[in-house]
């Protein structure tokens, strides 16, 4: 597998994520699906200050700002299922 545009998409995975986080953060965890045409994904962060993590969809963007992030955190998600398909990885899903 082509390591260097394997993390090319994970960079962008990660900016896409850092696009949504409206304050300084330490840590991001997070979860996204690709399966049968469908996805999901969300996240939790921790600010600098504290140890409660905040969850991705209690951000508060304006609607069209957070659908387009959104949407666009999936389609990087499926590149990266893509990716592993076109190059006869086991099949990455979530």
């Amino acid at each position: 597998m082509n390591e260097i545009k394997l993390n090319s998409i994970y960079q962008k995975i990660a900016q896409t994520n850092n696009e949504n986080i409206p304050e300084e953060w330490s840590k991001v965890l997070m979860y996204g699906e690709i399966a049968d045409g469908t996805g999901t994904a969300f996240f939790f962060y921790y600010t600098n200050n504290s140890e409660v993590p905040i969850y991705s969809h209690d951000i508060r963007l304006n609607e069209e700002e957070y659908d387009k992030l959104w949407y666009q955190l999936l389609d990087e998600l499926k590149v990266l299922s893509d990716e592993f398909k076109v190059n006869n990885q086991e099949q990455w899903t979530n």
